[in-house]
């Protein structure tokens, strides 16, 4: 790259410039003038692959030689595969809350509720088993581990509540993803496979179903009815009883 095409702005310019556009200085580095006078300093850079625009700061307080300064060194980190994003995005996710993340991204999904109770319940929620654990930790902490030992209480005694959990979970942590607040893959999808299947109690009703199924549920006569019968009523003696015995359910 020829020195011509670098370091093209001058102090005096950037303080007389007033028209609103893109003015660039050189090695990526542009000098972005807002409708609204404030002036601001933008880089073009390829990382990891992928052309992004790193801000370098409000011209009001990084001077021209700073602007330059940082732009070489984002280049200097980018050039063998590395990202000067990451560390700046590591320390905005330490300082960034996992409740404040939460909150921000409900606000966002509120208006697509389907209803003013059931958003409601999406904070409530976090309130009454996430937010004791995780409120007060930075949002670049959340591992998998720690959504494990969040859903692990409630996982078989409250399956539905959990399941519910973990689905908000899962969005808030995508959401953060795209912000760098979230160095690794999303930790919810890594803690699914810690997390048991729950299975499914067999009620009354399942085990009627069971039994209209099979082959010979319309002859109460015949062995194997009779047989399901008496399994399933010494099982669930109360419930099971007065159905099987129901002439409208054997008809």
């Amino acid at each position: 790259m020829g020195s011509h095409t670098v370091n093209k702005l001058l102090v005096l310019f950037i303080k007389k410039a007033a028209s609103p556009g893109k003015y660039g200085d050189g090695n990526g580095v542009y000098l972005i003038v807002e409708p609204s006078g404030a002036k601001r300093w933008e880089q073009r850079l390829t990382i990891q692959g992928r052309r992004r625009y790193v801000g370098l700061g409000s011209a009001s307080i990084v001077s021209l030689e700073n602007a330059r300064t940082k732009a070489h060194d984002n280049k200097r980190i980018a050039a063998p595969w590395g990202n000067p994003l990451a560390e700046k995005y590591r320390k905005q996710g330490e300082m960034t809350l996992f409740k404040d993340v939460a909150l921000s991204v409900h606000a966002l999904h509120d208006p697509a509720l389907k209803n003013q109770k059931y958003a409601e319940q999406w904070v409530a929620s976090l309130e009454n088993y996430v937010f004791p654990t995780l409120g007060d930790r930075a949002i670049s902490s959340i591992t998998s581990a720690v959504i494990i030992a969040v859903l692990t209480p409630i996982w078989s005694t409250k399956h539905d509540t959990a399941k519910k959990i973990r689905q908000r979970l899962s969005i808030i942590m995508k959401w953060a993803k795209p912000h760098d607040y979230v160095p690794d893959e999303n930790p919810v999808e890594l803690a699914n496979p810690t997390l048991s299947k729950q299975q499914k109690k067999e009620t009354p009703f399942h085990l009627m179903r069971i039994w209209h199924k099979t082959p010979a549920y319309r002859s109460p006569q015949s062995y194997r009815s009779c047989t399901l019968y008496i399994k399933t009523a010494e099982i669930y003696p109360t419930y099971e009883i007065p159905f099987l015995r129901s002439p409208n359910f054997l008809a």
